[in-house]
């Protein structure tokens, strides 16, 4: 059996974990039905019974709506993190590898095999204690730090001001070491 080829079972599976989070996906980006459906190539209607459930969307429809969320940075995720993302389907068309967004790019020399299954959470901590450990090394400004950092989405916006308290709080462990 071909990598490629996709069972009824498992489109219908990935279709029916889909469909409920076709609101929630679209109030993130911030898209009307009537922007979506030409995006997708189908009508307004037809895109507001999918969303209501009352119509069952094709597999060309959710690898439409797939490939829109997943190249959204407000969507992607949410969308990851859910079980309508087909990993183990994603794995097999890429030769067992996950793609990835730009905020998942490799970490300080740690393998994709197991950066790939850490989740955001986890990242996250890492990418917090390079830049820590940044600050601490490079004797820097806490401000000159945090915008060393922004470009590779080291901290959630919502954790700016526990950043920079941990930032200061390691810059007076090491006045004081000193």
């Amino acid at each position: 059996m071909s990598d490629f080829i996709v069972s009824k079972d498992t489109q219908n599976q990935l279709i029916l974990a889909l469909t409920p989070m076709l609101q929630p996906l679209r109030a993130k980006v911030g898209i009307s039905q009537g922007e979506l459906a030409p995006i997708l190539g189908i009508s307004r209607q037809t895109y507001s019974a999918i969303e209501c459930e009352k119509r069952l969307m094709s597999w060309n429809t959710y690898m439409s709506l797939l490939y829109f969320y997943d190249n959204n940075d407000a969507s992607r995720d949410f969308l990851r993190n859910s079980e309508a993302y087909p990993r183990e389907l994603i794995k097999r068309f890429n030769a067992g590898r996950m793609p990835r967004g730009n905020e998942k790019a490799q970490i300080a020399g740690i393998p994709d095999e197991i950066t790939e299954k850490l989740d955001e959470q986890a990242l996250h901590a890492i990418r917090t204690v390079i830049m820590v450990e940044y600050a601490r090394c490079a004797e820097e400004t806490e401000e000159e730090v945090i915008r060393a950092f922004s470009g590779l989405s080291v901290m959630r916006p919502e954790a700016g001001a526990g950043m920079t308290r941990a930032v200061k709080s390691i810059r007076r462990k090491n006045r004081k070491r000193g």
